[in-house]
């Protein structure tokens, strides 16, 4: 790496074993103990949450499709210039078994991102190393963990590899504080 004008390091050359793009940090969470608050710092990596969605996707839940038909004099039918009334294959979105499924990939994304991204070794009582995603999921949501929690460590993890500049309200005038 080479250092131009004062700005931050140029990678000229890259190579393997020595070159890492991971970035390392902390989430901070809160926790109220006794009516006493602590904050409690996590290591976390950054992960590729776009690489994650992508391997998810396959997965996600697709609303069932319902035929419905567009009058011709209705507002959707004028906008259309329909001549007469045609059926129309649409996605139901407010079907209750979709909605549920939609839900449980939110939450398992979520959950998903969480797990990959703190930077620690879980064991169990005996000391014995928990690899798997669910039960570290499970053994997270008996320590009490909230979504309050889950939603902050998400924010720190995007936040390792993010601009603050990219992610501030351009439009309105408003940057992040």
């Amino acid at each position: 790496m080479s250092k131009r004008n004062g700005g931050p390091p140029v990678l000229t050359e890259f190579v393997v074993g020595e070159t890492s793009f991971l970035s390392r940090g902390y989430a901070t969470i809160k926790l109220t103990q006794d009516d006493e608050e602590k904050l409690l710092k996590l290591p976390i990596k950054s992960i590729g949450i776009m690489e994650l969605q992508e391997e998810l996707r396959k997965d996600e839940p697709r609303p069932p499709e319902k035929t419905v038909v567009i009058k011709a004099e209705s507002p959707q039918g004028k906008i259309l210039s329909l001549e007469r009334d045609t059926p129309i294959i649409s996605l139901d979105m407010s079907d209750p078994e979709y909605r549920r499924a939609a839900e449980e990939f939110r939450k398992d994304f979520m959950w998903r991102t969480v797990i990959m991204g703190l930077d620690m070794r879980f064991k169990d009582s005996d000391g014995k190393p928990i690899t798997d995603p669910e039960r570290i999921k499970e053994v997270l949501q008996a320590s009490g963990i909230t979504g309050h929690h889950l939603d902050q460590i998400i924010v720190d993890i995007n936040r390792l590899t993010a601009r603050r500049e990219a992610r501030a309200d351009f439009l309105s005038g408003n940057a992040l504080a």
